[in-house]
């Protein structure tokens, strides 16, 4: 009798896992995505006028930043049939700021398949005020095309993810434990200031701002395109990569590469790495001073380079009345340089 229950309940988990495997691998390959069964459990509309500063709070929900038709502030929740009214948002104002709290309960139990619990904010293309977005256990999304004065979204175990272009004086982002991703072109006035803990950063569209400054504890850095004066790019445990960087910075990996095309450097660049191995490249034309040290591995370069002894020591130049001065440190890993 034994034998014959565990023999069934083997084959209940064998069907289980087939089960769980199957619907991943559809979910994977885009070709199953479970009903949407949310539905829309509170709306409502507020008006913008003499509202600088929009603040939104929210346990676990999802935030969606969209595109408004109307001339107003538009906030709709979703989520399913057993949300306690506890759990809808409340909207407070005082001297300019309006505040959206949503705060959920506790339970032990709290799985429902298919219901997408979110809060959605359809803002007016032509509210140019201030943004300030934080979720516990959520996802924040910009899905349309903004311009704000400062932004900072934040979330403590979720994505920040940016599909719409955006334009502010300040931007912040901050993931405690998921990745910080833009699909769009970003342009700042002033700091682009992003840290992460457990997660990628990936800006795969052009980035325009005065400075960057990006860290993960382990996560890579990727930077499709940056234009930008000053940069400051560091991670413990990732590699960082750049397809077009300008100006003049820092970076740094503990255990991790980096690669860097330099597009139109200026002033010191500094790359350093305690585990791994640094790639440059410089656009043609650019005119350089290049010093490398490695503890352990080689330095290559496709321009002549004067080399110690051991040749883990090198420096170079290239061009007349140098723009940039590049420095490159790496303890275990190799350094190579190219122009082209």
């Amino acid at each position: 009798m034994k034998k014959g229950l565990l023999f069934i309940g083997i084959v209940a988990w064998v069907a289980v896992l087939a089960v769980a495997i199957l619907v991943g691998g559809n979910f994977l390959r885009g070709g199953f995505a479970l009903p949407d069964n949310s539905i829309l459990l509170k709306e409502e509309d507020i008006p913008l006028s003499g509202i600088s500063e929009i603040l939104i709070e929210a346990d676990s929900l999802d935030i969606e930043f969209i595109v408004g038709a109307e001339p107003y502030l538009k906030v709709l929740q979703y989520g399913n049939e057993r949300t306690a009214a506890e759990e809808l948002f409340s909207a407070t104002q005082k001297n300019g700021s309006l505040n959206i709290s949503v705060r959920s309960l506790i339970r032990i139990f709290n799985i429902s398949f298919g219901s997408s619990e979110r809060l959605v904010l359809a803002i007016p293309a032509s509210w140019l005020g201030d943004i300030g977005a934080q979720s516990a256990s959520g996802n924040i999304s910009v899905a349309d095309t903004f311009t704000w004065q400062d932004i900072s979204l934040s979330s403590s175990s979720g994505d920040l993810l940016i599909g719409g272009e955006l334009n502010a004086e300040n931007i912040t982002l901050h993931a405690i434990s998921g990745n910080i991703l833009s699909r769009q072109a970003l342009t700042v006035a002033g700091k682009l200031d992003i840290t992460g803990s457990f997660g990628d950063i990936g800006l795969d569209a052009p980035l325009q701002a005065q400075s960057i400054y990006a860290k993960v504890v382990s996560g890579n850095i990727t930077l499709k395109r940056a234009e930008v004066e000053h940069f400051d790019l560091r991670t413990s445990s990732g590699d960082i990569r750049t397809a077009q960087l300008s100006g003049g910075g820092y970076a740094a990996a503990t255990s991790g590469n980096i690669s860097l095309d330099l597009a139109a450097p200026i002033g010191d660049v500094e790359l350093d790495t305690s585990s791994g191995d640094i790639r440059i490249g410089v656009e043609e034309g650019i005119s350089f001073i290049f010093n490398g040290n490695c503890s352990s591995g080689d330095i290559h370069a496709n321009f002549p380079l004067m080399k110690n002894e051991r040749g883990n020591r090198a420096e170079g130049s290239v061009g007349l009345e140098p723009t940039a001065s590049i420095r490159a440190t790496a303890v275990s890993g190799n350094i190579g340089i190219e122009q082209r």
